[in-house]
């Protein structure tokens, strides 16, 4: 069965509201934009701030976080 068949048969087991809704819906995904297109890109986005991690900064925040993991009193 193609999708076109699926879609159809869908169609035809719904209410005269039901298909108008699903074919206002269908309409809008056309005109919708991706949010991830107006974000700007996250890579350098603090390079300007002049601030520097080390990897030894990196490691010790690593350390850290996962040093109680897993715990066992949960």
């Amino acid at each position: 069965m193609t999708a076109q068949e699926a879609l159809k048969e869908v169609l035809e087991a719904l209410s005269e509201d039901d298909v108008e809704r699903v074919v206002q819906y269908a309409r809008s995904l056309g005109s919708q934009k991706s949010c991830a297109s107006d974000l700007p890109p996250l890579r350098g986005l603090w390079k300007d701030l002049g601030e520097r991690i080390s990897e030894e900064e990196i490691r010790d925040a690593r350390k850290e976080m996962w040093g109680q993991f897993p715990r066992d009193d949960f």
